[in-house]
Order: C-alpha cells, then structure tokens, then sequence
C-alpha cells in the first residue's frame, strides 16, 4: 500500500477534490484511510468488515490452483497463461497480469481497489448484499445508485456511466440492450462479470 499511494501521490490531479467525480484509484486511496482510522492492516479490515459478518470465502491471498484457470484473446484461440504476461490491449497499452502473485503470501496485492479471490457463492452473497442487504440502507443506496458521471465508460460503450457501486445502465437504448436502465455491472481483470437490476430485484 505504501508503494502504490507513493506513486498516486506523485500525479497531478484531475480536479481540486470534491468538484468533480471520475473512476479512479481513489478506491485504492479509501483502503488506505481505512487501515489508518481501524488501526488494522487491510486484509484484516476486509475480514472484520466485510468477508467475516457476510460469511464470505474471499481474501487478499489464496492457492492459485483452487481459482479458475484465466486465458487472454490471441488468434485464432484464447491462451492460458499462469505466469506475468504482457497483454496488448486498445489503444496500443499493455496490460502485465499475473495470476501466481496471488499465491505469494509476501506479494499478494491488497488494495482498496482489487487484488481479491473468492468462490463464486461468495460472489453472489456479496452482490446480494449490495442490491438487498444492511450495507446499503434505503438513504445511501439511493445515493450509491446516482449517476456520477455521464461518459461512457469505455469497457461498456455508449449508455453506461458510473455510480459507487460500479457502471451504471443509464440509456438501453444507447448501449444497445434491454436491459432495464439503472442495471447496475462490473467484472474483474481476469474475466468474471456480473450485473443486477435493482427494478426487476
């Protein structure tokens, strides 16, 4: 954590705090402040927090043949790979993945923004929460439902935004679905993806 906020810090911001909103490594930065007010390294915050009250089979660190094997696009078929690799994505990047790290109990990535593993009933438990459960009481989770910003978000094209809980349906039309507006999707790096709907419940 110490690395990574030393880095952040050396950027320029976008925009003074509080004037603007915009998806970021500002969730890497609430991990930090959480572990300076719980006095707790981060892992155990998540555990005390979050993974123990939901019952939650997901941490920071994990056996890596208990995960799912994780492929990259290539042509003419999807490659495996266990090790760091470099992935070329849009735009000419370069994306390093590497899904050993998270066996190595002294490398394993905790952040405020990712890093974790769990099984897939824990996936659904923990987005169960968020649509239904006493983390988001009726005030805030209309709060964590609002539009942030209307750009498009570019994993997800025209009609989906952001809002605190990840992109944010905001025009079917536009995206090209019929899903209802106000779905509410993520996924990870390594490929899984979710959505609800919180009108259809």
């Amino acid at each position: 954590l110490t690395g990574n906020m030393a880095r952040l810090a050396a950027q320029p911001l976008m925009f003074n705090p509080g004037s603007a909103w915009r998806y970021s490594k500002a969730t890497d930065v609430l991990g930090v402040v959480m572990v300076a007010i719980c006095g707790q390294t981060l892992p155990e915050v998540i555990a005390s927090l979050v993974t123990g009250p939901l019952g939650l089979d997901a941490a920071f660190h994990d056996q890596p043949a208990r995960l799912a094997a994780t492929y990259h696009d290539s042509d003419p078929a999807p490659v495996r790979f266990d090790v760091e690799t470099a992935i070329p994505m849009a735009g000419g990047s370069v994306l390093r993945l590497d899904p050993s790290r998270i066996g190595r109990r002294d490398d394993a990535s905790a952040s405020g923004g990712g890093g974790m593993a769990g099984d897939t009933d824990s996936v659904l438990r923990l987005i169960e929460a968020l649509r239904s459960g006493p983390y988001l009481p009726d005030g805030l989770r209309a709060e964590a439902l609002r539009l942030r910003t209307p750009e498009a978000m570019p994993t997800r094209g025209p009609g989906w935004g952001f809002c605190w809980l990840g992109s944010l349906l905001s025009d079917p039309a536009a995206a090209g679905t019929v899903l209802p507006a106000g779905t509410v999707a993520w996924g990870g790096v390594y490929g899984h993806s979710w959505l609800m709907s919180p009108a259809t419940g």
